[in-house]
């Protein structure tokens, strides 16, 4: 918890928590924390933009909350491996993840999951198509009175959606902003964190999914 915390905050030590934790998880066979922590370790490596750690810790996650059958970490993993074919360009593949994961999150009735993983495959979609998602996404924010899918939602609708893919397939991040007159994707700061949308549900009412 407190890794995903200061990863929240953009504490660089939030790696250095969870990589005891995950060790601490494997020590005493605890699976479940091990597929949490995984995601976790992912997420922190996906903001700094270390594609390659942040792809083998979904992947390991993924197998650990198939294993244990986690239905929603199954899900959130899924939608976060779908995170990083987007910022490597490979949206075929990101469609197909983030696609994928939105079926799961909807069978499960985890609205908010299936609301921020809406969020994020818009950008990648037509133009029309794009815009069903985020009325979907809407409705299920404004009926759960999340404030910061709402704003997020603001934004990509304020921003054109159909114009995010083009930065999407340059390089860009989907989910964060470029600054003007700076094509370095180093240059890019995210809006809002990219964790699994059920965590962040979940530290709003100030307890955490799967723990």
């Amino acid at each position: 918890n407190l890794a995903y915390h200061l990863h929240l905050s953009g504490d660089s030590s939030a790696g250095q928590y969870a990589a005891a934790g995950l060790a601490l998880a494997r020590a005493h066979g605890l699976l479940g924390l091990q597929a949490y922590l995984l995601s976790t370790s992912g997420e922190i490596a996906l903001a700094a933009g270390d594609l390659e750690a942040a792809e083998r810790c979904f992947l390991e996650g993924l197998t650990v909350a198939e294993r244990t059958n986690t239905q929603e970490r199954v899900a959130g993993l899924t939608a976060n491996l779908g995170l990083v074919a987007a910022r490597r360009g490979e949206l075929p593949l990101a469609i197909h993840r983030l696609s994928t994961a939105l079926a799961q999150a909807d069978a499960l009735g985890t609205r908010h999951l299936a609301a921020q993983v809406r969020v994020w495959l818009a950008p990648l979609l037509p133009p029309a198509e794009a815009r069903v998602r985020l009325a979907e996404a809407r409705a299920i924010a404004e009926s759960g009175g999340r404030r910061r899918l709402l704003e997020e939602i603001a934004r990509l609708e304020n921003e054109n959606v159909p114009g995010l893919l083009k930065a999407a397939r340059k390089g860009a991040p989907v989910g964060f902003e470029r600054k003007v007159d700076n094509e370095d994707a180093s240059a890019c700061r995210p809006v809002l964190p990219l964790g699994i949308a059920a965590l962040d549900d979940a530290l709003e009412r100030g307890w955490r999914s799967g723990k």
